[in-house]
């Protein structure tokens, strides 16, 4: 083989793999352009459950405020009015007057 023979051989296979890594590279920008555009969808569906969850806990938080309030509004009841607020019982007789 002769020096010019051995360089054509070293440029075809030297060609033969830059065609092999531009196929590479190819198929390797066509899945990052795919991860890039699920990478985003998956951030914007955790933005809307991180909104909801936000929502939930404020919700939350103005139920129990308001059950605070309620309890500070309505006045506290001793034992005596509770007593007084209940049913009278039936009147029972134990002596009987003479007449």
């Amino acid at each position: 083989m002769t020096k010019i023979e051995t360089v054509k051989t070293n440029i075809k296979t030297t060609m033969a793999n830059l065609k092999a890594n531009r196929e590479t590279l190819t198929k390797l920008k066509a899945e990052l352009s795919f991860l890039k555009v699920q990478e985003k969808a998956f951030k914007e569906q955790f933005k809307a459950l991180k909104a909801q969850d936000r929502e939930a806990k404020k919700a939350a938080r103005i139920e129990k405020l308001k059950a605070k309030l309620l309890a500070l509004e309505t006045p506290k009841v001793g034992i005596k009015a509770k007593k007084a607020a209940k049913k009278p019982s039936p009147v029972t007789v134990t002596k009987f007057a003479s007449v």
